[in-house]
């Protein structure tokens, strides 16, 4: 028991001593408003959808202003694609809400997850100082081992919270970039003027993340 308890502090050690994570240094550099934009833009049901209902639109305008003998169509058929409209526009509604959920929901689970890094960080902090004051206590002869163990598992248990919530933070970042289909750490306005110079949406996404790692 004695040797798990060390494997896991010396292990979970190492990891802490590791470099930053980007969730460690704050990764989220776009808005809730311009995620939720960047996932519509990007969302193939959502485009699908749009094409379906303008295909549709484009009929029925067609059928309503039908003269003559070169269209034939009843006012039936014009009535089934007119609700044919009407279940696309309804379907494309549904879809952007459904996207605009799935965005929010990661996108705060995002935050929350880099908050509580955050607020485990400075618990890791203060359980080291508090195992370090144990030991010398110990060492001078006013403390017990005890203590000295307690302190031990206390900060075992911080650093273990510590890398649960880098973890948790990296799987919220993976929730919200699929969400998005981009990733988070691109230059939003600079991947909206890409697609409006008629880039495709890997080009856009080269260009936003070269200029956002130019930036920093």
């Amino acid at each position: 028991m004695k040797f798990l308890r060390f494997l896991v502090t010396f292990l979970i050690g190492i990891v802490i001593c590791l470099p930053k994570t980007s969730a460690d240094s704050g990764i989220i550099n776009l808005s809730l408003e311009e995620s939720i934009i960047l996932a519509l833009n990007n969302n193939r049901t959502i485009e699908q959808s749009k094409e379906s209902r303008e295909n549709a639109k484009w009929i029925l305008s067609r059928m309503r202003r039908a003269t003559g003998a070169t269209f034939s169509w009843t006012a039936a058929q014009v009535h089934e694609n007119e609700a044919t409209v009407k279940r696309l526009q309804s379907a494309a509604v549904q879809a952007r809400e459904s996207v605009e959920l799935d965005v929010r929901k990661a996108y705060n689970n995002l935050t929350a997850a880099e908050k509580q890094i955050a607020t485990m960080k400075i618990a890791v902090s203060q359980a080291e100082e508090d195992y370090n004051i144990a030991q010398i206590k110990y060492a001078e002869g006013v403390g017990i081992n005890l203590e000295v163990m307690d302190a031990q598992e206390k900060l075992t248990e911080a650093r273990m919270n510590y890398f649960n919530a880098i973890y948790n933070c990296e799987v919220s970042k993976a929730q919200l970039e699929k969400a998005m289909g981009v990733p988070v750490d691109i230059d939003a306005m600079l991947y909206v003027q890409a697609e409006q110079e008629n880039k495709s949406s890997d080009e856009a996404l080269t260009v936003s993340t070269i200029e956002r790692a130019t930036q920093k």
